[in-house]
């Protein structure tokens, strides 16, 4: 699941920039920024939700960019305080001992 993660955070940024950049050489860079980015790997194998947030930022930003020129309406609205109500959600994640610690924010 996490592989899948991974992989659909990388073309959704290799989408992004084709959007915002045009052309193949600069998405091609981003998505070989993030399919290298070595903290990602990393935390996969120890199946923390890193790879989900990346996702879902990926997601989020994917969402902005392709309703960047055209009419926001209530759809959007929605779309986005959906995707950022998960991504809260999911960038809590540990316990430790009787602290709760959010990766995010580094507290």
């Amino acid at each position: 699941m996490q592989l899948f993660f991974w992989l659909g955070a990388c073309y959704l940024a290799f989408l992004t920039s084709r959007i915002i950049l045009g052309g193949l050489v600069w998405p091609s860079v981003s998505f070989l920024l993030i399919a290298t980015y070595l903290s990602a790997i990393i935390l996969t194998s120890h199946v923390l939700t890193e790879i989900l947030t990346l996702f879902l930022l990926s997601l989020l930003v994917f969402v902005f960019s392709s309703y960047f020129e055209k009419d926001k309406n209530l759809a959007f609205g929605v779309m986005v305080l959906a995707l950022v109500s998960v991504l809260i959600s999911t960038s809590i994640t540990l316990w430790v001992g009787d602290r709760l610690v959010v990766p995010a924010i580094g507290i």
